[in-house]
């Protein structure tokens, strides 16, 4: 089975956060990731919206009615 993989910055671009949250929230360990030479990718699978929600910079979770 072939696993979907997306960029940090892609990732950074649909939580409307920076690339360096992402690495942070990597290091942390709260996103799996996949290392190929100096590229770091991101499993797609495991960005769904329950997940993306307890990842997601607490300024966006704001407003929310």
């Amino acid at each position: 089975m072939r696993r979907e993989l997306v960029t940090q910055k892609e990732v950074s671009e649909l939580l409307r956060c920076s690339v360096k949250t992402i690495s942070r929230k990597i290091r942390c360990g709260f996103i799996e990731t996949f290392k190929m030479g100096n590229k770091v990718l991101i499993y797609a699978e495991t960005l769904n919206e329950e997940y993306l929600n307890a990842i997601k910079p607490k300024f966006l979770k704001r407003g929310k009615a």
